[in-house]
């Protein structure tokens, strides 16, 4: 075989494996390019807002028992403020949370309706001097907290699987690519040195 054939087989060989990493690459860089995307854009999100609910729900909670302890107007409106912002929050985040979180949310977003309803109560009883009723309807209104926490937590540990699942994903692409890669390098110069 003439010298100048060989080299052109080579070339062939070179170019096409350049080609066929190429293509492998663009397409697995696209593919993790499209994960990141989804987990930045939507899966931190649910994670921000699930903690953002449990923030303003401690919150809400500390208010009422503000209310309890000193009937100020402060406590009040931080109360009916905290409220406010934690049923924006459940409903932003139910425009944004996956089919498989939209049950839980609906029970907690009901939950908390459930609770403003005791904590409306709790603030009139105050008002009207029936503190032991008040801390009485207090206990129900803890009750409901914590099942709403339950909620929440079991709902951001669901998030957080799934980003451990995504990073063993990326992470088994990745080796898998590897090894593709060095497949097609490998044989790209076991066949330019058989020449």
């Amino acid at each position: 075989m003439k010298i100048s054939k060989l080299i052109k087989i080579v070339n062939v060989v070179t170019l096409l494996s350049f080609i066929l990493l190429l293509f492998i690459f663009y397409f697995t860089e696209k593919t993790s390019q499209d994960r990141i995307r989804e987990l930045v854009d939507m899966d931190i999100q649910l994670l921000v807002a699930y903690k953002d609910i449990y923030g303003h729900g401690s919150q809400t909670l500390a208010s009422v028992r503000n209310v309890l302890a000193s009937n100020d107007e402060q406590s009040k409106k931080n109360a009916d403020k905290y409220y406010k912002e934690l049923m924006q929050t459940i409903n932003d985040t139910l425009k944004i949370a996956p089919a498989s979180a939209q049950d839980e949310l609906k029970k907690l977003l009901k939950l908390w309706q459930d609770n403003q309803v005791l904590i409306l109560e709790i603030i009139k009883l105050t008002e009207q001097g029936k503190r032991e009723e008040a801390i009485k309807k207090s206990q129900e209104l803890t009750a409901g907290f914590r099942k709403s926490r339950e909620l929440i937590f079991n709902l951001a540990d669901t998030q957080k699987a799934k980003f451990l699942e995504a990073k063993e994903d990326m992470s088994d692409t990745m080796k898998r690519n590897f090894y593709i890669f060095s497949g097609i390098l490998i044989f790209a110069a076991a066949v330019t040195n058989i020449f």
